[in-house]
């Protein structure tokens, strides 16, 4: 009978509205209190996590972007040194050319 009362609705209802006494209350606020700060703390540390990644990941897009400016840099070079052997060799070409031709008229 008395299981029946404490498990009643109204009962437990009744509980619930009654004010707790002072000291419950303020141990309460202590526990979310205490709660509130671990939670604000692992917040911070994982923040903190984050921005260390994000920096990581801000000097390996630097460092990716220097060395793409130095490819292309590179790739320019070699094709105005391409560029200068191939004239080089044209001309080369054609002094041997004209080279020949002036020993096969005197031939």
């Amino acid at each position: 009978m008395l299981a029946r009362i404490l498990g009643s609705r109204i009962f437990t209802s009744s509980l619930r509205t009654l004010a707790l006494p002072a000291c419950c209350q303020r141990r309460d606020m202590r526990d979310q209190l205490e709660s509130l700060q671990k939670r604000w703390n692992a917040l911070r540390q994982e923040r903190d996590q984050l921005r260390s990644g994000l920096d990581i990941i801000h000097q390996a897009l630097s460092q990716l972007k220097v060395d793409y400016q130095t490819v292309m840099k590179n790739m320019t070079d070699l094709s105005s040194t391409e560029d200068s052997v191939l004239d080089n060799v044209k001309f080369l070409l054609d002094e041997l050319t004209s080279l020949l031709k002036k020993h096969e008229v005197a031939a």
